[in-house]
């Protein structure tokens, strides 16, 4: 039979619908949901659904917290390995947005992702044991002519120097 000619009543608001307006569910013996599709869409939009489906969610991070932290170790790590300049960008953006770190508030950041991967190979950062991105002016942002991937104790150790230099 078509399903254009066949109708059912929604369950919820009680109108008779041809069943294309209804959702596929094989559950039940005609293989479409109960409840009208703009019913359905209703349903989720409201309060008690999105309510209902917070606690579930947050139950289930509860109850599986050491999994899905163990499959987002994997993943970052996996991330890392295969993209490692991408954690660097995420570090620079984060600094720079982070009221909480005065002294990088406000940070210029002009470079992106593209131009960190460029950076990563140019400078050769894979071969560092601990790369690190280095602004070369410190007074100016991460722009593409001021910075540099360089090992992460020569990066602390300029920053060090320059703070000295300004307590001065």
């Amino acid at each position: 039979m078509n399903s254009q000619n066949e109708l059912r009543t929604c369950s919820k608001c009680g109108k008779e619908k041809p069943l294309d307006g209804f959702y596929r569910n094989n559950t039940y013996e005609i293989g479409r949901s109960k409840i009208c599709i703009l019913c359905e869409k209703a349903y989720k939009k409201s309060k008690v659904y999105v309510e209902k489906q917070k606690k579930r969610h947050a139950e289930y991070r509860a109850k599986n917290k050491e999994i899905l932290l163990e499959k987002n170790r994997k993943y970052y790590d996996t991330l890392n390995a295969k993209q490692p300049w991408k954690k660097h960008f995420q570090y620079i953006r984060n600094r720079s947005r982070s009221s909480g770190r005065k002294r990088y508030f406000g940070i210029e950041v002009s470079i992106t992702e593209l131009d960190l991967k460029k950076f990563w190979f140019r400078d050769n950062a894979s071969s560092l044991k601990r790369p690190s991105v280095d602004r070369i002016d410190n007074e100016r942002g991460y722009t593409k002519d001021n910075c540099r991937f360089i090992e992460l104790s020569g990066n602390s150790r300029k920053g060090k120097l320059a703070l000295s230099k300004e307590s001065k």
